[in-house]
């Protein structure tokens, strides 16, 4: 009989997914006359929190909600790199900040969903 661990490979990709989504959300705040790229993250990495926290329980479909989660946080991430280059371009320290917590949520969100994604089986 297989032993049941603390942390399996499902409940840590859930973990990361939500660790991520929060960090984009946080990311994706509107500073100034970006509020095309903060609703592009906040719709983004809100849809990959909710992924995130239906991926908890271990379902059938879980890949495919892995999955779906992957290509939010992409999208969520593209908004924060915009927002990054913006602030690059510009000088701008506060876009900088939030468009790398963007990237680093993106970052996080992806890592998990890829454990969920290529998980093998046994």
């Amino acid at each position: 009989m297989r032993g049941v661990s603390a942390l399996d490979s499902n409940r840590l990709s859930a973990i990361l997914l939500c660790l991520g989504a929060v960090l984009g959300l946080v990311g994706a705040t509107p500073t100034g006359f970006t509020l095309f790229y903060a609703t592009l993250g906040w719709g983004s990495f809100g849809l990959v929190l909710l992924l995130g926290a239906f991926s908890f329980r271990k379902r059938q479909e879980g890949r495919v909600l892995a999955l779906a989660a992957m290509w939010f946080a992409l999208l969520g991430g593209a908004a924060s790199v915009a927002l990054m280059i913006l602030g690059l371009m510009i000088s701008w320290n506060a876009a900088i900040w939030f468009g790398s917590v963007g990237v680093v949520g993106t970052l996080l969100a992806t890592a998990g969903a890829a454990i969920r994604i290529l998980r093998v089986s046994a």
